[in-house]
């Protein structure tokens, strides 16, 4: 969605469970999706990612329609193929995928789900995404891996780190993430060194995590940035979006402007 913004592609969330994305190509070009109380993050920036493709392409003015699958081309029309593989590897290109597998120390041929979920987390894109991308796109993980990593559920990988996020995102962002952003909504949950020095208000404490010994669990709590200052090499800039926001994505997590 960033990028999108800087190439001038407006990106506008919309109320609109039935729409996937939608390209609209003229003097002002746009990308319509819909709002994240319909579809999750990393689907959300999938579409994006696909639509963009269409604008870098050359191509028309495109709309797609709700799937029942998470990844996967809405037709065999070469464009709607060329725009699905422009946004798997813009999103999800070999070096990234290794290298934070790497990072970790965690194996690429025979990953625990917990390390897939941690990848897909810091790349911005869904669980069953990014198994489909390296099993089918970097030939990175076999189908039979791949297809038996996504019979795991997100509740429950997210359950074994904060038992209440079942229902929440949540992202663990330690000195292995190299992200230098993280889009998240309010309510969300995030895993940081204990050390950080909290100076914002996006975030609250709420406990220690005793998934990751020396870090702690906290929840977003207030729309806007924040620099999170994860070690003394590393700092992420936190963008934090209302739930369901309906708008331009900038205003997503821009601060409101004063009444002064």
């Amino acid at each position: 969605m960033e990028l999108a913004s800087r190439l001038g592609v407006d990106v506008r969330l919309e109320d609109c469970p039935s729409l996937e994305g939608m390209y609209l190509r003229d003097s002002r070009p746009r990308i319509f999706l819909p709002h994240s109380g319909h579809r999750p993050r990393g689907r959300l920036l999938f579409s994006c990612a696909h639509e963009l493709g269409h604008h870098q392409l050359g191509h028309g003015t495109s709309a797609d329609s709700y799937l029942s699958d998470e990844f996967g081309v809405s037709s065999t029309s070469p464009e709607e193929i060329a725009a699905d593989t422009f946004a798997s590897h813009l999103l999800m290109p070999r070096q990234a995928v290794v290298k934070s597998f790497e990072r970790r120390r965690m194996p690429m041929k025979n990953p625990a789900p917990l390390d897939c979920f941690l990848v897909s987390q810091e790349l911005g894109v869904g669980f069953t995404t990014l198994l489909t991308q390296m099993s089918g796109g970097l030939r990175l993980l076999s189908y039979a891996s791949a297809t038996s990593l996504k019979n795991h559920k997100l509740a429950e990988l997210r359950a074994s780190i904060w038992s209440e996020a079942r229902s929440s995102d949540l992202f663990v962002i330690d000195k292995h993430w190299i992200a230098a952003t993280c889009n998240v909504t309010i309510a969300d949950f995030i895993v940081l060194p204990e050390s950080m020095n909290n100076d914002g208000d996006c975030v609250r404490r709420i406990a220690s995590c005793a998934a990751y010994p020396g870090n702690a669990v906290y929840e977003v709590v207030s729309k806007g940035t924040q620099l999170l200052a994860v070690s003394d090499t590393i700092s992420v800039t936190l963008r934090v979006a209302p739930q369901a926001f309906i708008g331009t994505y900038p205003n997503s997590y821009l601060a409101e402007p004063s009444d002064e």
